[in-house]
C-alpha cells in the first residue's frame, strides 16, 4: 500500500464519528439480588444493571437492606449500575407527596455520601409523567410538575459530577400527547433554571413496544433533541391485565420489535425490564420454574424483528 493511500484511509478513519457504528449496550433493570447469580444471565452477556430506589432510601432501614443486597450482586456481577430515584415507600402517603428541592438534595447528597463510589449513572426520577393515583399507591407524585423534576435534574448534575445523569424518564404511553407535553414544559423548565441541557435522555417505549410500533418513540425522540437516549425501560408484556393475556408468544415477539426500536438513531442503552415471571406485570425472561421463556432467547441474540403483531 503506497504512503498517499495509507494517509487517504487515516483521514477516512478520523472523518467516521467515534460513535458510529458503536454496539448497542444491553442490560436489565430489575429489582431482585437473585437476578445477578442465574446463569442464564451470564449466558446473556447484559453489561449494565437498574434499579428503582427511594429518594429517601438511606432513611428506610427496610429498602436499604434491599438496595444493598442488590448492589453488591450487581457489582459481583461486574454490572456498571444506573440508579433511578422515585417517590418514598415509607407510606402510601410519604408516596404522594413531592419532595420539595432542600428534601430531595439532602436526601439524594445523603445517598451519594453512602454509595457514591459504587454507582456509574443517575436517573433523578423515575417514570416521571406516570399520573400518580393515591387510592392504589401507584404512579409518581412527579406527575404534574416538570419544573420540580428539571429542578432535580440541575441537583442531581451538581452532586453526581462526571456521572452519566439520565435528565429525564418518561413513559410514552398509549397516547403519547401527555409524554410530549411534559417533555416540552421539562426543557422549558431547563431553560429558565439556567441549567445545562439534557445529553441524556430516557425512555420507556412500552405502548410502542407492545403495540407493535415506532411511532410513539419517533415522535418523543424527535421532542427530546441532542444527545444520547437510553431505553431504561423496556419489554415485551407477557401478562397485564385483560388487554395483555397471557402470551410468551407475543411477548418473545415485542421484544424483537423492541430491539428494532433499539436501532433507531441516538438510541445507544436498552435496559430490559424484568427477569423473573411474576407480580400482576409480568414482562420476566425466565419462568418462575427457572427456564427461559421465547424472549429470553431473543434477548440473548439481541434479535430484531419487525414490529407487526404476530
Amino acid at each position: 500500500m503506497t504512503r498517499r493511500l495509507l494517509c487517504l484511509v487515516a483521514l477516512l478513519a478520523l472523518a467516521v464519528p467515534a460513535s458510529a457504528g458503536a454496539k448497542l449496550v444491553v442490560g436489565i433493570s430489575d429489582q431482585n439480588a437473585s437476578t445477578f447469580s442465574d446463569p442464564l444471565y451470564s449466558a446473556a452477556k447484559l453489561t449494565v444493571a437498574r434499579y428503582v430506589v427511594p429518594f429517601d432510601v438511606t432513611s428506610d432501614a427496610g429498602q436499604r437492606d434491599r438496595w444493598e443486597a442488590w448492589l453488591a450482586a450487581a457489582r459481583g456481577a461486574h454490572q456498571r449500575v444506573l440508579v433511578s430515584f422515585e417517590h418514598s415507600r415509607r407510606s402510601r402517603k410519604l408516596a404522594g407527596k413531592l419532595p420539595s428541592a432542600a428534601a430531595y438534595r439532602k436526601a439524594i447528597t445523603a445517598f451519594k455520601k453512602r454509595y457514591g463510589s459504587q454507582v456509574s449513572d443517575v436517573s433523578p426520577w423515575n417514570e416521571v409523567d406516570r399520573k400518580y393515583v393515591a387510592a392504589r399507591g401507584e404512579g409518581q407524585p412527579t406527575w404534574n410538575n416538570p419544573a420540580r423534576v428539571a429542578t432535580y435534574y440541575g441537583i442531581a448534575r451538581k452532586l453526581f459530577k462526571g456521572k452519566h445523569i439520565v435528565a429525564l424518564d418518561i413513559l410514552d404511553q398509549a397516547n403519547p400527547s401527555f409524554a410530549l407535553r411534559y417533555v416540552a414544559r421539562f426543557r422549558a423548565a431547563v431553560r429558565k433554571q439556567h441549567l445545562h441541557a439534557p445529553s441524556i435522555w430516557g425512555l420507556h417505549p412500552y405502548s410502542d413496544i407492545n403495540r407493535f410500533s415506532t411511532t410513539r418513540t419517533k415522535k418523543l425522540l424527535r421532542a427530546m433533541p441532542g444527545g444520547q437516549v437510553w431505553l431504561t425501560e423496556a419489554s415485551g408484556i407477557v401478562q397485564f391485565g385483560s388487554g395483555f393475556p397471557f402470551s410468551v408468544t407475543r411477548a418473545a415477539a415485542a421484544n424483537k420489535c423492541m430491539f428494532t426500536i433499539a436501532k433507531l438513531p441516538r438510541v445507544k442503552r436498552l435496559y430490559v425490564f424484568g427477569w423473573g415471571a411474576g407480580g400482576t406485570f409480568d414482562s420476566g425472561l425466565i419462568n418462575a420454574d427457572g427456564t427461559p421463556r421465547p424472549g429470553y432467547d431473543v434477548v440473548k441474540k439481541r434479535q430484531a424483528g419487525r414490529c407487526r403483531k404476530p
